[in-house]
């Protein structure tokens, strides 16, 4: 049986449309409570689970993808 979030079939039909515009493929960012925070391979990823590039979170922002990384820096780098 296959079962797609609502959230991973849209954000992958938005990825498409991006795509077809030749829009600049955004940011992907999820809010999340510290304690939902777990270590990489506790939870079972799927091929149909769409990877965010940054978590956001009452402890802070915490990038995930080389993109979120290097807006993370130049934003910190700026407010210097």
């Amino acid at each position: 049986m296959k079962i797609n979030s609502y959230y991973d079939t849209f954000l992958k039909n938005y990825q498409e449309l991006v795509k077809a515009r030749d829009w600049k493929q955004p940011l992907l960012v999820a809010l999340s409570y510290s304690l939902q925070i777990l270590d990489e391979g506790v939870i079972p990823v799927t091929a149909n689970d769409v990877p965010v590039d940054a978590l956001v979170s009452p402890a802070g922002v915490i990038p995930i993808s080389p993109d979120a990384l290097d807006r993370c820096n130049y934003v910190n780098s700026s407010s210097i």
